[in-house]
């Protein structure tokens, strides 16, 4: 019996926590990677996962930079009080492409070096 209250008690602080500002912010990342990756060509349940993880992770750090470019963007929704949570979105959607991008940059930046090109 105490095996069930502690997964009822978990269950219920996750859901809490979910239902908050952080919380919202990031299940908005997961859904925004989640879209990304149902519109890319080759879908592999392994790399949904993995941008599902990385863009709830992104919309974590991202959005507030997300948001100030939105707001400048479309100046109306500074006052939304969902702002955040489609900023969080929006950061999911993006956030794989221009992490990729940065990898992609830093790693050619990195292979110029290796071949004694300044």
């Amino acid at each position: 019996m105490q095996i069930l209250e502690q997964i009822m008690l978990w269950a219920g602080l996750v859901l809490a926590w979910a239902s908050g500002e952080a919380g919202r912010i990031f299940v908005a990342g997961g859904a925004g990677s989640l879209t990304r990756w149902l519109f890319s060509e080759r879908r592999r349940i392994r790399d949904g996962a993995v941008q599902v993880i990385t863009g709830s992770l992104l919309a974590h750090y991202m959005w507030p930079w997300t948001l100030a470019v939105m707001t400048v963007a479309l100046p109306s929704l500074g006052g939304e009080p969902d702002s955040k949570v489609m900023a969080g979105f929006v950061s999911g959607l993006v956030g794989i492409s221009a992490a990729k991008i940065a990898l992609a940059m830093i790693e050619a930046r990195a292979g110029g070096r290796d071949n004694g090109t300044p």
